[in-house]
């Protein structure tokens, strides 16, 4: 591994020293990029591959390609840009095409790759790109568009953006509504270009004589609609295709021929008359209708004159006096009419639909209601608008929806100041729609929630409270929790307050008894002293249902109050840990932060502990999480300045964060201030609350009430040790969407400029609504399980039985147990014994000969062992130079390894040698007759004295 990762790095050297000789990087920078790029190398070479190191890799690169750009801007240096940024530009797309290729079902890794190869300028690279990409993401229809995007802005290929919308993209989206309307638009961008080239002067040589007039006008996006309508006949496509062609003034008259057929095919459809009620406040079409409101009309036009430059003069205001009504109508729409005017047509135009279509038009009635409201927030429109809901609304009670009934009340509170309306609005909205939680939620919260004169909140009467306990019975999860903290919260009386909440905590459903019992603690350390806090915590401590939160609560409670008991503390995180501490690395994590802040002497010991009860995948997260947290408090302590909620930039890790939803933002149907106008502060402020509840609401009829916290149950807890706010999130990799490319994102309609290819927000590659997944998965997985739907099966002369005796089933179970060591070896497996393994395992057991310096134990088994694994030993990278064996030494078994080792064999010469002397010396000796040789014997003699 360290070879390797010094090999690259020596592949950097001469960059770095043009760097250097330039002066693009000073010495001190030049070392710290080195040592940066050291550390990725070693994270990019590892086995398991981590889709985050190689982000981070990448954004260090971009950063790095960003720092030079400014230097050189500086120094006004233009010279050496292929020997370094060149060479850099190569080694991150490598690392692109790298994830592109490991990581092929990620669509995020693909769009890096397009993204950094369009911001460099190398579009060829793109193109490979998005043609690979088809192969793994074929199913995704904004791909196809994406491509063709490029090819028209990027490339000007028409041809090549054609031949993706037209021959690539119908193989898996024969029948898609995106790509039919992307290829009228394309076809009417490539008439934009012709036409263009024929008012400069130059000549169109890509579309023959006899043809151009035709294709002039409009001829083939004519043939493109009709065929796509042949195809999918709806509604929707025909509104698309009517909006594209509305962009391009030669194509008006296409867009009437789509007009006139809408009208024809769907005659009394809701979106025909809202595009009627569009065209005719716009002047594009004329309606009898209107003849009403043009009388009013005209009043509001000349009380509009004294504040608006009018365009006409006097005598042609008095020629369209004497006119026609359809003049009249028609000059009415061309004049400068004022915002009343255009809504009280609109009004009428939408009146006649609710009678032509019936009930179901009173939805989309009252939203372009709302939205006319939104944009007219605090003039005249306001009054009208709300005069017009409140008799839609009276008129249509059994035909509301819950979302209107909400519209209704909301308006009234602005309207009124009793409640005596609201409460019977309410009321309606409870009958109408039994089965709606939030309905009911709000009536109760107006019937409990009541406020005298002054600001000063009614007592709750016992019929508004026996009704509660009715609804409250009834009720279970999150609904019900959601009612037992509106009625917690509307009694005044701090016992009587507190005996609810006793009551709330001991209700057998188990959810409400959980919630209640964290909101009782929290609402206890917020408002009590710490023993009643502790006396609390104790009795429910061990009563089921059990929940971290509350031990997160009653620890946060120790930390905050003057009087803490950090051994009381201690107890309840060894507590935790019996349930918690399997599946919970952020409470590991929030213990071993405590032992810090209180002695600092168990630290090493838990965090042993915490990597042997984690489970595998907790564990990793827990030391993902650790490093995380290291580097948060690190970064916010190095600069007190820079907001400490913010991690490193340059840095992905692995944390789970909520996306904020984007605040729903739809354009009405009919323009009122073309040019728009200005809110105060205040205004602007009641109308954005007043929307948001609207849009709170909308969402909460959609998904029901939900028991959703955001981060985790210990980050309060974190927060008082550390002394800041840090997550203890680790569930998945978020990546945030690469930046806007400078080049690409200008999208001006400066003739001078090139034209771009627009598109509509539903375009974005990551968005889900577009994603339609493939049929062919499902068969798939049933044919990857099936045994009989394969070629093998017919092949076969026996089929396994469906029953199997129970003798035969405990000897197969028998075998099957026989194959691994058991569960408290891990499952060991029993490998296949080659002859250079059986070499090896002799070997192991003559240890004691091979070594006589070091001792060993006598070996447990006289026969060679069956079930074992083999592992490699890795060098560390701190040894480099000292103990690491060089790769001509190493050999491929530890048999090998001792036939090439002269010291061993010395040793086993020695010792073979000494052998073969002694059995020489207790042999007997033959002559040369054959007989053995007798000794002489010798006489001792004794010496006299």
């Amino acid at each position: 591994m360290a070879e390797l990762v010094e090999r690259n790095i020596q592949a950097t050297v001469a960059e770095v020293e043009e760097m250097e000789r330039i002066g693009l990087l000073t010495k001190k920078e030049i070392r710290a990029m080195i040592e940066k790029r050291r550390e990725y190398e070693y994270r990019l070479i590892r086995t398991t591959k981590s889709k985050a190191d190689y982000i981070n890799s990448i954004n260090y690169e971009k950063k790095l390609l960003d720092l030079l750009k400014i230097r050189r801007k500086k120094m006004r240096m233009h010279e050496k840009f292929k020997e370094i940024e060149g060479v850099i530009n190569l080694r991150v797309m490598k690392r692109c095409r790298f994830m592109t290729r490991y990581w092929q079902g990620h669509h995020d890794t693909w769009a890096l790759r397009i993204n950094f190869a369009r911001a460099i300028g190398w579009n060829s690279e793109a193109s490979i790109a998005y043609a690979e990409q088809i192969n793994y993401h074929g199913h995704l229809e904004s791909v196809y568009v994406e491509w063709a995007k490029f090819e028209v802005e990027e490339r000007n290929n028409f041809d090549g953006a054609r031949k993706i919308l037209l021959s690539k993209a119908p193989l898996y989206h024969p029948k898609s509504h995106l790509i039919k309307r992307e290829l009228f638009r394309l076809e009417l961008l490539y008439v934009e270009s012709l036409k263009k080239k024929q008012t400069e002067g130059k000549a169109i040589t890509e579309v023959i004589e006899e043809n151009r007039e035709k294709v002039l006008q409009c001829e083939i996006p004519r043939a493109v609609y009709r065929e796509a309508i042949k195809m999918l006949p709806d509604q929707r496509l025909y509104l698309d295709l009517y909006q594209v062609a509305d962009k391009f003034p030669f194509a008006h008259d296409l867009r009437e021929e789509i007009y006139k057929d809408l009208v024809k095919d769907f005659p009394n459809s809701e979106s025909v008359w809202k595009l009627k009620a569009q065209r005719v406040v716009m002047g594009i079409e004329s309606d009898d209708s209107a003849k009403e409101g043009v009388d009013s009309a005209k009043e509001g036009v000349d009380s509009a004159k004294e504040g608006v430059d009018c365009e006409k003069s006097e005598e042609t205001e008095d020629e369209d006096d004497s006119d026609s009504d359809d003049s009249e109508i028609e000059s009415f729409m061309k004049s400068p009419v004022i915002a009343v005017d255009k809504l009280k047509v609109a009004i009428s135009i939408y009146d006649r639909a609710l009678d032509a279509v019936g009930p179901s038009f009173l939805a989309t009635y009252i939203e372009e209601l709302m939205l006319m409201l939104r944009d007219g927030w605090n003039t005249q429109i306001m009054e009208i608008v709300v005069q017009k809901l409140f008799e839609l609304f009276e008129s249509n009670k059994k035909l509301l929806l819950p979302l209107h009934y909400v519209i209704w009340v909301q308006l009234l509170q602005r309207q009124t100041s009793s409640s005596s309306l609201t409460d019977q609005v309410l009321k309606d909205a409870v009958e109408t729609h039994p089965g709606s939680s939030p309905l009911c939620v709000e009536y109760l919260k107006a019937l409990l929630l009541r406020e005298l004169p002054h600001g000063i909140k009614a007592i709750p009467k016992e019929k508004d409270i026996k009704k509660f306990k009715h609804i409250a019975k009834s009720a279970k999860g999150a609904y019900a929790v959601k009612i037992w903290e509106e009625f917690i919260n509307s009694v005044v009386d701090i016992k009587t307050k507190v005996r609810q909440y006793i009551e709330a905590c001991e209700v057998n459903d188990d959810i409400v008894a959980r919630e209640m019992r964290i909101k009782y603690l929290d609402w206890l350390n917020n408002h009590k002293a710490i023993r009643k806090v502790r006396s609390v915590f104790e009795h429910y401590r061990k009563r089921p249902p059990m929940s971290g939160r509350l031990y997160a609560l009653m620890i946060k409670g120790e930390l905050t109050k003057k009087c803490a008991d950090l051994s009381y503390a201690r107890g309840a995180f060894e507590e935790a840990s019996r349930f918690l501490g399997k599946t919970h690395p952020d409470f590991w994590l929030s213990y071993i932060y405590f032992e810090k802040f209180a002695s600092g002497m168990n630290v090493g010991a838990l965090y042993t502990r915490a990597e042997r009860e984690l489970v595998p995948k907790e564990a990793e997260k827990f030391r993902e999480l650790d490093a995380f947290v290291k580097n948060f408090i690190n970064q916010a302590n190095k600069s007190s300045e820079e907001k400490t909620a913010d991690s490193d930039p340059e840095t992905v890790w692995l944390t789970e964060e909520k996306s904020e939803e984007p605040e729903e933002h739809k354009e009405a149907n009919i323009c009122l201030f073309p040019d728009g106008y200005m809110l105060t502060y205040t205004h602007d402020q009641e109308r954005k609350a007043f929307f948001k509840v609207l849009q709170d609401m909308k969402r909460l009829f959609a998904t029901g009430y939900k028991i959703d916290r955001e981060g985790s149950d210990w980050e309060d807890v974190m927060e008082n040790l550390v002394g800041m706010k840090v997550p203890l999130t680790v569930q998945k990799v978020t990546l945030k969407n690469p930046p806007p490319i400078e080049d690409l994102s200008n999208t001006t309609t400066d003739k001078t400029k090139k034209k771009k290819y627009e598109l509509s927000d539903q375009l974005n590659p990551g968005n889900k609504s577009i994603a339609t997944k493939s049929a062919t998965n499902d068969l798939d997985a049933i044919l990857k399980k099936s045994s009989t739907l394969k070629p093998e099966f017919l092949q076969q002369t026996e089929i396994a039985p469906y029953f199997v005796p129970k003798a035969k089933a405990k000897a197969i179970r028998k075998k099957e147990r026989e194959k691994t060591k058991g569960p408290g070896w891990f499952d060991m497996k029993a490998p296949e014994i080659t002859e250079e393994i059986k070499r090896d395992l002799e070997v192991l057991q003559m240890c004691p000969v091979l070594d006589p310096k070091r001792p060993y134990k006598n070996k447990d088994l006289k026969v060679l062992p069956k079930y074992f694994q083999m592992g490699e030993i890795q060098d560390s990278p701190a040894e480099f130079y000292s103990s690491r064996i060089p790769n001509k030494k190493r050999k491929r078994t530890m048999a090998e390894e001792i036939l090439n080792d002269e010291e061993a064999l010395g040793y086993q010469k020695h010792k073979y040698n000494e052998i073969i002397t002694k059995k020489q010396k207790l042999e007997p000796r033959w002559n040369a007759e054959g007989g053995k040789k007798k000794k002489k014997k010798t006489k001792k003699v004794k010496e006299a004295d």
